[in-house]
C-alpha cells in the first residue's frame, strides 16, 4: 500500500499513508462486509423451514448492514433507509 515510515526519536517508527488510498481500502471493506451481511438470509432462506426464523434472520442481517454503513460511511440518515429497504 506504500507510504512512508518515519523514524522517531525515541526509536519507534511512524507510518504515514496516503488519505486516499485508506479511503478507497475502507469503502472496499465495508463493501464486502455489507455484501457479506446480505447473502446471510439467502442462505438461511434456503435452508429453514419455520418462517419466523427465517424472517427474524431477515431483520437481523439488514439491521447489522444499516449498522455498518451507518458507523463505516459518511451516508446520510435517509440513504441508510433506502439501502435497508432496498
Amino acid at each position: 500500500m506504500g507510504g512512508k515510515r518515519i523514524q522517531l526519536a525515541n526509536g519507534g517508527w511512524l507510518h504515514l499513508y496516503d488519505d486516499n488510498k485508506i479511503r478507497i481500502l475502507l469503502r472496499a471493506l465495508v463493501t464486502l462486509v455489507s455484501s457479506i451481511v446480505l447473502l446471510i438470509p439467502v442462505v438461511v432462506l434456503s435452508t429453514i423451514d419455520n418462517k419466523r426464523r427465517a424472517v427474524l434472520g431477515v431483520a437481523l442481517c439488514t439491521a447489522i448492514m444499516a449498522v455498518v454503513l451507518a458507523v463505516g460511511t459518511d451516508c446520510r440518515d435517509h440513504e441508510i433507509i433506502f439501502a435497508a429497504s432496498a
